[in-house]
């Protein structure tokens, strides 16, 4: 029993391991979209340059379109600031995600083991519950012969007894009970 549960206790921790896998596999590839994305970001940041806001109202041929573009370029940094997050929370995910898995892999593993030495303890128990049965065996032969024995003794008495009650004892000289000797 105790065995069949460790068994099913393991197949449900790798069946969970399983899913954790999964789930793993589907957060390195997002890490990886996402590590795309910010590489490609960097790299046009990189090919424009540092941004020079008073080149930029120079540029500007009005102020609302300076509002204008000073608001798409605050949208594009909170975005890139939420991919960046999405990023490290993907990132964070991710190491959980590891963790559990190794811990899932050190209890099957601890099932494993464990499962081994009840097999182990199982087999010593049966050897052992074998040999008391052969013993056993052993000395009810030894019962039996021996019981034999009593009854070929016994038998032989028997007719040993009997034969001496059907014969006469003769003795060499005359016996006398000693209450009638006077």
């Amino acid at each position: 029993k105790e065995l069949s549960a460790l068994n099913l206790e393991s197949e449900k921790l790798n069946k969970e391991l399983a899913a954790t896998r999964e789930t793993i596999a589907g957060l390195r590839e997002r890490l990886r979209r996402e590590q795309r994305s910010i590489e490609k970001t960097l790299v046009t940041l990189y090919k424009y340059g540092k941004f020079d806001f008073v080149q930029f109202l120079l540029q500007a041929q009005n102020m609302s379109a300076v509002f204008s573009e000073s608001r798409h370029l605050t949208l594009l940094a909170r975005h890139q600031q939420d991919v960046i997050a999405d990023y490290f929370k993907t990132m964070a995910d991710l190491r959980s995600a590891e963790a559990g898995q190794e811990k899932q892999k050190s209890e099957v593993a601890g099932l494993i083991a464990e499962s081994g030495r009840k097999r182990q303890e199982l087999e010593a128990q049966e050897a052992e519950s074998r040999a008391l049965v052969q013993e056993i065996r052993k000395n009810r032969e030894k019962y039996v012969q021996a019981l034999e024995e009593q009854k070929e003794r016994a038998r032989q008495l028997q007719t040993l007894m009997d034969r001496l009650a059907s014969q006469e004892i003769v003795l060499p000289f005359r016996f006398v009970p000693l209450y009638e000797k006077k």
